[in-house]
């Protein structure tokens, strides 16, 4: 209905009044996080997946990498990330 960080005036406050809404949410602090470095730090701290037996590694492109350790470590967590 409005724009982000837009001000709630008259004129919001009547067209929201006209959509006959159940809720709105007004955010007062919004917090900006990386999602890489919460994945990453959710990955590491994931004790479900330490140590689980790896199959298989693939890239992007699903080819097979080599050498890629028998279990879940800090490397394997780290390309999953990248």
């Amino acid at each position: 209905l409005v724009e982000a960080d837009s001000l709630i005036s008259k004129d919001v406050v009547d067209l929201i009044g006209e959509q006959n809404l159940f809720e709105i949410k007004v955010w007062h602090n919004v917090e900006q996080i990386s999602v890489i470095d919460t994945f990453q730090n959710d990955l590491m701290n994931n004790d479900n997946l330490w140590g689980k037996t790896l199959l298989q590694a693939a890239d992007k492109e699903g080819n097979p990498l080599p050498g890629v350790p028998q279990y879940v470590d800090a490397r394997v967590v780290r390309g999953l990330a990248e």
